[in-house]
């Protein structure tokens, strides 16, 4: 089974060196802002709680402070190989997030026995955020990448290459005509379905290549809207709770923007959780998915 691990924010804020390449962040005067932030993730806690799905949490750490910790999807992935993958992030702030007591914690609770680290990447300024770059099936072994500065195709190659996973790239373009920074922001991929946003795939071959994929794996189709995206539509993740049920974790601002019959089409396979999370989504520029780590064993 799979256990989410959560980092309790300790200076939640705009984080000015991620906006660049991250259009969904806004900076804001509320003096507010983290107690906002620990009070949604406080209620992320507890619908995880109402809902037996196995989780722990982490608090941050006092220093350095990191805006960004909340997020912890982006610098490091767990695989049934029993292996631990750590990732070269761009902002250097957000570096600082990967923890040696984490992973230490994570090799004791759930027995990981080697830790593949391309951290170093950052020298050369090549990145590749985690399961914020690359979308894992898991089941049919398949990696979505949505490649931009944060997103590098050619270490995504070579990442899938030791993890055995078949690598499928595409450009997307977001509503400000840059790329989009990270491919889960757009692409989700359940057990029996894919939430994907064909709209911001300009290119015709990459959009057949993945509509190829969803087909292969017999998987329902679920298309999304730019506006959708706008709304972190695609930031939602699959999971199981304590009895082996399927739930999808979203925002609330995901599920307001969702159709009757896209809400239908995703009811057929797993119960829907949204959570509310706004200052997280408009200050930190990510939502539900982007602050659970999936710690697969």
């Amino acid at each position: 089974m799979t256990t989410l691990l959560l980092i309790r924010p300790k200076h939640f804020g705009f984080n000015p060196e991620t906006a660049q390449s991250n259009s969904f962040q806004k900076r804001t005067s509320d003096q507010d802002v983290h107690e906002k932030a620990v009070d949604e993730f406080n209620r992320m806690i507890h619908v995880l709680n109402l809902h037996a799905i196995p989780h722990i949490v982490i608090n941050d750490t006092e220093r350095p402070i990191k805006p960004d910790a909340i997020f912890p999807n982006n610098w490091f992935s767990t695989h049934r190989s029993g292996r631990i993958v750590l990732y070269p992030m761009e902002a250097a702030n957000r570096r600082t997030e990967r923890r040696e007591d984490i992973i230490s914690r994570l090799k004791e609770e759930f027995e990981f026995t080697q830790v593949i680290n391309y951290s170093d990447r950052e020298q050369d300024n090549v990145f590749l955020e985690g399961t914020g770059s690359l979308v894992f099936d898991r089941v049919h072994r398949y990696a979505l990448l949505s490649r931009s500065s944060r997103s590098n195709l050619s270490l995504a190659e070579e990442v899938c290459h030791e993890l055995d996973y078949k690598l499928i790239s595409f450009t997307a373009i977001d509503h400000e005509g840059i790329p989009v920074y990270h491919t889960n922001v757009l692409v989700c991929i359940g057990e029996r379905f894919v939430v994907w946003c064909p709209d911001m795939i300009s290119d015709k071959s990459d959009r057949l290549t993945l509509e190829a994929y969803i087909t292969k794996t017999k998987k329902d189709s679920i298309e999304i809207t730019r506006e959708q995206v706008k709304s972190f539509a695609g930031n939602m993740l699959e999971v199981k709770n304590e009895s082996g049920n399927n739930c999808l974790l979203m925002s609330s601002t995901a599920r307001r923007s969702l159709t009757t019959d896209q809400i239908f089409a995703l009811r057929k396979h797993c119960a829907l959780l949204p959570i509310p999370i706004p200052t997280i989504e408009r200050i930190g520029g990510g939502s539900v998915r982007c602050m659970v780590a999936e710690v697969v064993n």
